[in-house]
């Protein structure tokens, strides 16, 4: 089943997987009441209002260090001096 659940949203079976979890932990079962709304649901689930997860803060890539690093000629031996 979760594997068509995955299938028809997009997602990959361990989302899916860890979604049910989170709902399994904190007591939502299927069918949802009729009086809980999107931001009580994430709530449950997260522990957190909706919108108040911080977004994780992602490194900079350094192109022109990547880029150079490719350029460089490489020793297939895989030692270097």
């Amino acid at each position: 089943m979760q594997r068509e659940i995955a299938r028809s949203r997009g997602l990959s079976t361990g989302a899916v997987n860890r979604l049910l979890r989170l709902a399994g932990q904190a007591g939502v079962s299927w069918p949802l009441p009729a009086d809980l709304d999107e931001a009580q649901l994430e709530e449950r689930l997260y522990g957190q209002p909706a919108g108040s997860r911080r977004s994780r803060q992602l490194e900079q890539i350094d192109f022109a260090a990547v880029h150079k690093e490719l350029k460089a000629p490489k020793n297939l031996t895989g030692w270097r001096e």
